[in-house]
């Protein structure tokens, strides 16, 4: 993205739940914004991790600067202006004067960790206190001048707390089960499968669940985030061993703060299918690193980029290194007196490949 243009308008995401109140509501012209005051946030740890203390101090200054430019647009929360031309990073910088370079370079990551979004397009955000960046909402706010005026859906906001009912509709109709466009390669990426709906819809997995794995000790000393220069090398994407991640993978179980908490192989093998998917992607293509597109897949437990393929290697690699049964589908036994019978497959031993294809075509015909 060019510091002085941008095709695209971007809203902040989750704006109303993130950065209002219900007192801020009442009023027509923001004069100061709510933030948070801990630093636990996924979002904060995956800035550090991609660009180390230093620089995410002046990114994240960048992106203070944003938000307090969303809040005085017309619409709160929509980087453009009142004829609707977008925002460039030069006019975002030019209030606190600060160089439009580092805007600029905020704005990138911004969009690839989807705290900006296109302002007509629905998304996540992967920074939602309270909640497992598994299991984000599905239903995002429409942007819309009534904003402005106090009046907001009737959504649950990011603290937990519930939101006074109004009259205004839910766009869960218009967003449940809609794709997102990723900030990294400009393509749209496959609709969000979690990790436990994969896990629930294939046998395989599910066997590989009921396989516990320990904590290792030496994660204990592990403080701040496990994704830090010192935990994971940037190059491990392209040339890590399997047992290295699994390594990784016990290490920061035994963590003060874990990010995969879930201790079996199945979480592990998904993890690792996770990187085999990033290693497919050109080097070249990638804004950040492909080790940021894996971490926030992670921190997201969106296994969507992971194929079958990637999934039969991790699965094989998982149970060798944990030494764990490679998973069978069991079928009940036919007597011998009895035809056969037609049955449907129970979803619980559809394969990899029937699996991924089902989730995807189910949540992509919301939106056909």
């Amino acid at each position: 993205m060019s510091p002085t243009h941008t095709s695209t308008v971007y809203r902040v995401a989750d704006w109303s739940e993130v950065f209002e109140t219900a007192e801020s509501r009442k009023y027509k012209h923001l004069t100061w914004i709510s933030e948070r005051t801990d630093f636990n946030s996924t979002g904060w740890q995956q800035g550090l991790d991609t660009f180390g203390p230093a620089k995410w101090l002046q990114i994240y200054g960048a992106w203070m600067c944003i938000v307090r430019v969303a809040a005085t647009a017309k619409s709160r929360g929509v980087l453009c202006g009142a004829n609707g031309e977008p925002y460039s990073a030069a006019r975002i910088a030019r209030p606190g004067g600060v160089d439009p370079d580092i805007v600029a370079e905020c704005i990138e990551w911004a969009i690839t960790v989807r705290w900006l979004l296109p302002a007509d397009a629905p998304g996540e955000s992967p920074d939602t206190p309270g909640e497992s960046p598994g299991d984000l909402p599905e239903v995002r706010e429409k942007v819309q001048a009534t904003e402005r005026n106090g009046t907001t859906p009737n959504e649950t906001r990011r603290n937990g707390t519930a939101r006074k009912k109004t009259s205004e509709p839910s766009r869960a109709d218009d967003e449940k089960n809609q794709g997102v466009t990723s900030g990294t390669t400009g393509n749209a990426t496959p609709s969000r499968v979690t990790f436990r709906a994969l896990i629930e819809r294939c046998e395989s997995l599910q066997q590989l669940e009921k396989h516990p794995v320990t904590p290792s000790p030496a994660g204990a000393n592990w403080f701040g985030s496990v994704f830090g220069p010192d935990r994971l090398r940037k190059d491990m994407i392209a040339h890590a061993e399997p047992k290295e991640w699994f390594t990784w993978y016990e290490k920061q179980l035994g963590s003060p703060s874990p990010v995969l908490n879930a201790a079996n192989v199945a979480e592990a093998a998904i993890a690792l299918a996770l990187v085999y998917a990033a290693r497919r992607i050109p080097e070249q293509s990638v804004k950040s690193s492909r080790l940021a597109i894996w971490i926030t897949s992670v921190t997201m437990r969106d296994a969507a980029n992971a194929t079958e393929t990637d999934l039969k290697r991790a699965v094989q690699a998982a149970c060798e290194f944990f030494q764990a049964p490679l998973p069978v589908t069991r079928r009940e036994p036919q007597k011998a007196d009895e035809p056969p019978a037609v049955v449907s497959k129970p979803k619980s031993t559809r394969s990899l490949k029937e699996s991924l294809s089902s989730l995807r075509s189910s949540q992509q015909s919301g939106s056909t």
